[in-house]
């Protein structure tokens, strides 16, 4: 949960999900690294020497589903390692789809750390092309040279089957996803939203999955930053407000027709 490199405190990875990097820069002679057991009864470490000063990582990477039915740019997020001394400025992720390109100029991120940062991904309408499919994402720097590309795998989906989306949260400018189960009705009108929160160590997306879509309303279910993130409290609070939120304006339900429920951690 907790790592000491050189006497400087570091966060571990609280879930065990290998997702953690620290971009450091070894001393000459002895180094010392304290680490701290968390949730997990076991340690566990390795230095890894960077292909490139500057890369991605697909480590946790944020994506949502493509929906063939709208004809707007989605928001995806992937980090940045920076290992080298110097800051990170003015660079631009171009993502590629089916032949169609955006790009987004990025923060700056700092010598020495990690950043996960936003893209854009276009829309694709043709329904003929659901199912898996390449989405391709490059970082150039300030002069327009390739610095890094990787290629991951996206779904383009109907959004009258469970999906993801995703938003811009306004808690700190991230990138965040909740899960969609919608009616079975596909011309549902005045209809209920179910909210519907997660237990611990599950995520949004198998938490909507779990559920059979109803012909009388849509069920959410946020992420809570993490499948144990903050018991629902804090940041995992506002983070099911937003996406409430976010879903209200997208399917519009009955005021008087919206439920809570949870399971688990969420039921508490």
């Amino acid at each position: 949960s907790l790592v000491l490199i050189n006497g400087l405190p570091h966060e571990g990875d609280h879930y065990d999900f290998g997702w953690n990097l620290i971009p450091l820069k070894l001393k000459k002679g002895v180094n010392t690294f304290v680490l701290k057991v968390g949730r997990f009864p076991r340690i566990r470490a390795r230095l890894i020497t960077p292909q490139i000063p500057i890369q991605f990582t697909t480590r946790d990477v944020t994506l949502p589903d493509i929906l063939v039915e709208e004809d707007n740019s989605y928001l995806g997020a992937i980090r940045v390692i920076n290992t080298s001394n110097s800051w990170v400025k003015n660079y631009k992720i171009t993502s590629e789809i089916k032949g169609k390109t955006l790009t987004q100029e990025i923060n700056s991120i700092p010598p020495l750390s990690v950043q996960k940062v936003p893209f854009k991904i276009a829309s694709v309408l043709d329904s003929a092309l659901m199912g898996k499919v390449d989405l391709k994402l490059s970082l150039n720097n300030e002069k327009g040279t390739l610095i890094d590309s990787k290629t991951i795998q996206i779904k383009i989906k109907s959004k009258h089957k469970h999906h993801k989306r995703t938003f811009i949260s306004d808690v700190d400018g991230s990138i965040q996803y909740y899960s969609v189960a919608p009616s079975s009705n596909k011309n549902l009108e005045d209809s209920a939203m179910f909210l519907s929160v997660h237990g611990a160590s599950v995520e949004a997306v198998n938490q909507a999955n779990a559920y059979k879509k109803k012909d009388w309303g849509h069920l959410i279910a946020p992420t809570n930053r993490r499948p144990f993130g903050f018991a629902w409290e804090d940041w995992g609070r506002l983070d099911a407000l937003e996406v409430l939120a976010n879903a209200k304006s997208i399917y519009k339900p009955n005021s008087k027709k919206i439920y809570l429920t949870g399971h688990s951690m969420g039921g508490h």
